[in-house]
């Protein structure tokens, strides 16, 4: 496996197999015990997901998830790189899509949670532009999640529109 990642959106109607994918590479990132309950169904429940699926050879091997939280405002929901696929800008290039596609798509805004344990991202999303905005704790997870902001400039033709 060394070709570069294939990078694949899914917007709205995420297809059955894709979402599968996903849930598999989640619970192989995080294991079953944080992996996301109902995955399948929470992800259908969202307003206008989007799905970012990287995959080498076929083979998936990263996954960003997100969904509208409200008009102008998106959230990046879930992510994760295969453990022996880290370390090689994957996670970099999935987030670097779905903002580019957030972007184009009139959000102003870009919300995300990292949890306190995954350096990792902490650091790249302060990288990537992002701002601490506040913290959460998870009773579930016995945790606390950093939550970031970035914003986005819109073009002049809308903000006239919003």
């Amino acid at each position: 496996m060394s070709s570069e990642p294939t990078i694949d959106l899914y917007s709205e109607r995420i297809p059955a197999s894709e979402l599968r994918r996903a849930g598999e590479l989640m619970r192989s990132c995080f294991g079953a015990d944080d992996a996301e309950p109902d995955f399948d169904t929470r992800v259908m429940e969202k307003r206008r997901p989007l799905l970012i699926m990287a995959s080498r050879d076929g083979v998936a091997i990263g996954f960003k998830l997100g969904y509208e939280f409200s008009r102008g405002v998106f959230s990046s929901w879930l992510g994760g790189i295969l453990p022996e696929m880290r370390r090689q800008g994957i996670a970099t290039a999935l987030l670097r899509a779905q903002h580019q596609w957030v972007a184009n798509h009139g959000y102003h805004t870009l919300l995300t949670e990292s949890a306190n344990r995954f350096k990792g991202m902490i650091i790249l999303n302060l990288l990537e532009g992002f701002e601490i905005v506040g913290t959460r704790w998870s009773h579930r997870r016995q945790s606390v999640g950093i939550q970031f902001a970035k914003h986005f400039e819109q073009p002049t033709e809308a903000r006239r529109a919003s």
